[in-house]
């Protein structure tokens, strides 16, 4: 991979991640995933972009800080990306990782067909997180 791709990679996931924790760039994110795209999110899944912009519409504040990212080409025009990272989760410090799916064409216009959300809880009182992650999780119909 070469180093172009990779900083755009980068450059991708600072978007991501500064559009998901700013509610006010939260309801523009269904343009970053394909129309059929696929998510899996604390092991919920739901499919397509309606759907999924829906799901982030739903989150809590978020504040995330990526400390790892890996990218691996799948094929001519996919890439595997995974980030891992510390979130601030409604008030909640977590650990985080994503892997996501992208379909990049030949300008660098970018797609998510896929991604893969799990948060780890660091509070002492993960019970209390515990039942907000399932609060969320049954708010929406998978």
């Amino acid at each position: 991979m070469n180093d172009q791709i990779k900083s755009q990679l980068q450059e991708g996931a600072r978007i991501y991640y500064e559009s998901i924790d700013d509610p006010q760039k939260r309801q523009e994110m269904g343009k970053l995933y394909h129309e059929n795209a696929k998510n899996t999110w604390q092991g919920a899944r739901t499919r397509g972009r309606d759907q999924i912009l829906n799901l982030i519409m739903g989150l809590p504040p978020t504040k995330h800080s990526y400390i790892t990212m890996h990218a691996h080409v799948v094929s001519k025009s996919d890439y595997l990306v995974d980030i891992t990272g510390n979130v601030d989760y409604g008030g909640l410090p977590c650990k985080f990782q994503h892997t996501f799916i992208l379909d990049v064409e030949d300008d660098f216009d970018w797609k998510i067909c896929s991604d893969t959300y799990f948060v780890e809880d660091l509070s002492e009182d993960s019970d209390s997180t515990e039942e907000m992650l399932d609060n969320f999780i049954s708010r929406y119909d998978y």
